[in-house]
């Protein structure tokens, strides 16, 4: 006798004998095994049929035939019910997610577009602007290199100076 037998026992010495018909649901699973439960449900009990009889399940997950995933703890209670949607919505839903995807790929295959060719545009830029500096370059030495034809000689004069040169030319020019 095991547990559940001993328990209803006391229960019918106890309250009297109750004949209570019980509605059972035996559910298949994708491996063919018979589960025996009073309705598919969180906290519902899990019996597995076998040929020898019926034991209550142990921890364990099972994917029953409509697709649904149940999982059951060490009592053989229900503790979550994983169920699985219909084909037809999966599908919808796959679509409708590879189709913002595809968009969101062909916006930033845009995006990477734009900016390669803005970086080219910078790129012949930097390019014709190097050419200019080595021209310039160039033509700085050349003019360094090239001797004066006569010599320059920079002096400032300060005002009172230049009053006086110019004083002095105008005399010289009465001279003559």
């Amino acid at each position: 006798m095991n547990n559940k037998e001993v328990i209803k026992q006391v229960k019918e010495l106890i309250f009297g004998a109750e004949t209570v018909e019980a509605a059972f649901l035996d559910v298949k699973t994708t491996e063919g095994v018979v589960l025996r439960v009073s309705e598919v449900k969180e906290g519902e009990v899990v019996n597995i049929i076998s040929e020898d009889g019926e034991a209550v399940s142990g921890a364990a997950e099972y994917i029953l035939e409509d697709g649904n995933t149940i999982s059951v703890d060490a009592e053989g209670m229900i503790v979550s019910i994983i169920e699985t949607p219909a084909e037809e919505e999966v599908e919808e839903e796959m679509s409708e997610e590879v189709n913002p995807l595809e968009s969101r790929i062909e916006n930033l295959e845009q995006g990477i577009e734009k900016l390669l060719a803005g970086f080219s545009a910078i790129d012949e830029s930097i390019t014709a602007k190097d050419e200019l500096i080595e021209e310039l370059t160039k033509k700085v030495e050349a003019f360094g290199k090239a001797p004066a034809e006569e010599e320059i000689v920079v002096a400032k004069k300060t005002p009172l100076e230049e009053k006086r040169y110019n004083a002095i030319n105008e005399l010289r020019k009465y001279k003559r």
